[in-house]
């Protein structure tokens, strides 16, 4: 079964089993705007001192947070 993680920070903040659950938690998150980040969950250039989000799965694949 495929397990998705979701990081801030590259710190772990929650394992999902489904892939719209880790994405709505990055929804979300405090820190989180969508016009701030990239599909990929890198900040946009012009907010480079914020934090990255990222969601892999347990196989290494990465996937966009919106």
């Amino acid at each position: 079964m495929i397990k998705y993680f979701v990081t801030y920070n590259f710190e772990r903040i929650g394992v999902y089993e489904e892939l719209k659950d880790a994405q709505q938690i990055i929804k979300d998150h405090p820190e989180y705007k969508k016009s701030k980040y990239t599909k990929k969950g890198i900040p946009r250039a012009n907010y480079s001192e914020l934090k990255r989000f990222a969601i892999t799965d347990n196989n290494g694949d990465l996937y966009y947070i919106f």
